[in-house]
């Protein structure tokens, strides 16, 4: 039996007279509460088959149990039971519980002791709870709008590329937007502070060029380093990068310029592009990818061309670290293929590039090792079996006859075709699934012995009743913008409906977050996100929805 606690000397009377009852021998007994009678750890084991609705609920009970229910371990196994385990692995940092709550936590288990230490202190730094609720609200699109004015110089003009990269990027709590108006700019906004604004002008003397493209330094990240690196790029061909202050905005200037000696498909205008220092990729309409090697500090070198006469955009690269094998990056383009005799699908190249070793004082450049190249639609050679028959049907059905969007976080690949309608989806299933966006699972063994890499479809995303503008893939989740404004989301990592053997093709149904007051508007917009935003550009305003409510 648990000890009793001892009552406070000014309530000692009222407590004897409530908590002591006779026996039927005369004898005082006491009435234990229930929270007297079983330890915190006991109290545990019952709370944890209740349901997150009746942890909110019992909160208010009394002290012991709002501390209780608000156990870490309680509302990591109700997350890992909703959400799994892949969710977790891709968080981009821990999420440090609120202040004021630390104190709350309940003291754990010597078992539970012992696996923090085996697994580290960064699991057991998540609030799992904060966590849950996070992704109860990307279900359900709960968030909250906040709203920043664009001046007119800055809106959105439709003279631009039809693939330039995206004009917004999510940089910690500060949300960053270049502007392709009559005055290249690039504006700092973060919630409840001023804004900044750099001049990304170019310069040459008497030259003008707009903002085509943006590319964060992937090397550091942004929680973890008070300066980042930031690339601009011009439509003439040149590129800025910039140090950017996250702590005083005002002291963020430039610190490197690129000036081509001529204007040529190489160079302009660049409409991707992956940073990841020392090496910075760009990607020109003509489909030429440039290697640069900004290792030695005010220099750029550039080191390597690659061309490409079968891929075409829209384009997205992704670029990390090589898992498994030291000093080399990944690169992943996800392109735009042509399909005979007139429709389109998808296709991803992987790179590989060494960085450069420093040989005796001697910097070596860095390298280009392999390229390795796959696509949704690979006809075999020769004779082909009844069941190779099948797929390449498969296969062809899914081409597209315009492609708006293609985009990829190096696990998934999303391909957005020209219209995406729910209404034709209850007229008609085929023609529905046909004009859904199509989700793709990518295998890149690590070694070319290992095996082959894959494009494997996995089913349609299914929700958008207008036209598709704009997605944008991340974490395993596929945000998407309409030309009405509206949003969806979709989790790629659920599991895919339809039933198995069944001729009725998988597909998932997203989560609507909003729906624009404003359909006739049909300007280009950008949308981004990350584990607690969405940001996206709509006309002469940049609208942040907060899920972390």
């Amino acid at each position: 039996m648990k000890r009793s606690h001892s009552p406070s000397p000014s309530t000692r009377a009222k407590v004897q007279h409530s908590s002591e009852t006779s026996d039927a021998s005369g004898g005082r007994r006491r009435n234990l509460s229930f929270d007297e009678v079983f330890y915190d750890e006991l109290i545990l084991v019952i709370f944890s088959h209740l349901s997150a609705e009746d942890l909110c609920t019992i909160q208010s009970t009394n002290k012991n149990w709002a501390r209780l229910s608000q156990d870490n371990q309680l509302w990591k196994a109700l997350y890992l039971a909703e959400h799994g385990r892949v969710r977790v692995r891709m968080m981009r940092s821990p999420m440090v519980p609120p202040v004021g709550q630390e104190s709350r936590a309940v003291k754990p288990l010597p078992t539970r002791a012992q696996q923090v230490i085996e697994r580290g202190v960064q699991e057991e730094a998540i609030n799992w709870k904060v966590l849950f609720k996070l992704g109860e609200n990307w279900r359900n699109g709960r968030c909250t709008l906040q709203t920043f004015e664009l001046s007119p110089s800055t809106n959105v003009r439709t003279d631009v590329p039809e693939d330039s990269g995206p004009g917004l990027i999510l940089m910690g709590d500060t949300i960053i937007h270049a502007s392709i108006g009559s005055s290249p700019t690039i504006r700092f906004m973060t919630p409840g502070r001023k804004s900044h604004t750099i001049h990304a002008t170019s310069c040459s003397v008497d030259v003008y060029g707009r903002i085509t493209a943006l590319a964060l330094d992937q090397s550091i990240p942004c929680s973890h380093s008070r300066y980042i690196r930031l690339a601009s790029f011009l439509s003439t061909g040149e590129f800025s990068i910039f140090s950017v202050d996250q702590h005083s905005l005002t002291a963020s200037a430039r610190v490197l310029a690129y000036l081509p000696s001529h204007r040529t498909e190489r160079i302009a205008p660049i409409i991707q592009a992956a940073y990841y220092h020392p090496i910075l990729l760009t990607l020109s309409t003509a489909f030429t990818l440039s290697i640069y090697d900004l290792s030695e500090h005010g220099k750029v070198k550039h080191t390597q061309t690659l061309s490409s006469f079968t891929s075409y955009p829209p384009t997205s690269i992704t670029i990390s670290p090589s898992h498994g094998t030291r000093g080399v990056l990944k690169v992943v383009l996800v392109s735009s293929v042509p399909v005979y005799p007139r429709h389109w699908s998808v296709g991803v190249t992987e790179l590989l590039i060494k960085l450069g070793d420093d040989l005796g004082g001697i910097l070596t450049p860095p390298a280009l090792i392999s390229t390795r190249t796959v696509r949704t639609h690979d006809l075999p050679l020769g004779w082909i079996d009844e069941e190779q028959f099948k797929i390449v049907q498969e296969q062809w059905g899914r081409k597209v006859e315009k492609v708006v969007d293609t985009q990829t976080d190096g696990k998934w690949v999303v391909l957005a075709p020209l219209s995406a309608s729910s209404s034709s989806y209850r007229r008609n299933r085929p023609t529905a699934f046909s004009n859904a966006l199509q989700q793709y699972r990518l295998t890149l063994p690590p070694t070319p012995s290992a095996g082959a890499p894959k494009l494997s479809f996995v089913r349609y995303l299914h929700g958008p009743e207008s036209d598709v503008e704009k997605i944008w893939v991340a974490d395993g989740r596929c945000v998407s913008l309409s030309v009405d404004g509206g949003i969806w989301v979709w989790d790629l990592e659920e599991r895919p409906r339809g039933a198995k053997g069944s001729r009725e093709p998988a597909w998932l149904e997203g989560a609507q977050v909003e729906i624009g007051d404003d359909a006739s508007w049909k300007g280009r917009g950008s949308v981004v996100f990350d584990e607690r935003r969405i940001a996206t550009v709509r006309g002469g305003e940049v609208q942040l929805r907060r899920f972390d409510v």
